[in-house]
């Protein structure tokens, strides 16, 4: 694995903007993985080179996730840059016995303190905002579409009930899905948006700066907002409907497509 790593390397050289030669015996690779070890899971390297960091390779354990990670890439490659924030630089995709692989930028950096993650909250909701847009969807009409994969619930009947009454416009676009303190690394001054896993899952714009405003002041906004709503349905599925969340999620990424 590792001599193909190091081939896919050579052959992407340039895009780590490098203008010295490659040295094949420069390199080091240090393995890890994210989560406990599923075929899902995610097999990360640390690639230093000449003992100074150059990448970080991402791939997958088994073959059948390789779309799960290429359309993570994609979506990674296609996150905007802010004043402040930005994604790690995608360099290449690529495969490597079966298996998609990628590499992106190293940060140095750890998560943003709480004080960093409120005083972000705006350049978050900037951030969420500038994602790409794909057009949009009348609010009833995106109810209907996901109500099949909702369980019968009274908390998720109630904000369905708000999308189909107000029949507003909602605007459709990619979304980061977890943009959480632990997936933004660095300080109020500078930071990078990780950890792209979940991107497309919800397909509404401006999803994130919502879930965000939420996370830090639950009584922000008032809850007939249609963001609200479509936040709350899909963050009550993810923790507590597990498997209908993944079916809703697959809808929700061929939209953004």
């Amino acid at each position: 694995m590792i001599d193909e790593l190091s081939t896919l390397i050579e052959e992407q050289w340039v895009t780590y903007r490098r203008t010295d030669s490659y040295d094949q015996g420069a390199l080091a690779f240090t393995k890890f993985c994210q989560r406990a070890v599923q075929p899902h899971t995610k097999v990360l390297y640390f690639v230093s080179y000449k003992r100074a960091p150059l990448c970080i390779l991402k791939t997958v354990r088994a073959p059948e996730y390789n779309e799960h990670l290429k359309r993570e890439a994609t979506h990674q490659a296609r996150a905007p840059k802010t004043n402040v924030l930005s994604a790690p630089t995608v360099f290449w995709v690529g495969e490597v016995r079966g298996r998609v692989v990628y590499a992106e930028e190293y940060i140095d950096a750890l998560p943003v303190t709480v004080d960093d993650y409120r005083a972000l909250m705006p350049e978050i909701a900037v951030f969420s905002n500038a994602l790409p847009q794909y057009g949009t969807m009348q609010s009833d009409e995106y109810a209907d579409r996901i109500a099949p994969y909702l369980p019968k619930d009274p908390v998720l009947e109630r904000h369905l009930t708000t999308l189909r009454e107000r029949k507003a416009s909602l605007t459709l676009g990619l979304t980061h899905g977890d943009m959480g303190r632990q997936n933004i690394l660095g300080t109020r001054q500078r930071a990078w948006v990780v950890d792209w896993e979940r991107s497309g899952d919800v397909p509404v714009h401006g999803f994130d700066g919502m879930d965000v405003l939420l996370k830090l002041n639950k009584h922000a906004v008032p809850d007939d907002t249609l963001l609200f709503a479509v936040r709350n349905i899909h963050v009550a599925l993810y923790r507590r409907f597990p498997d209908e969340y993944r079916r809703l999620a697959e809808m929700g990424r061929s939209m953004v497509a």
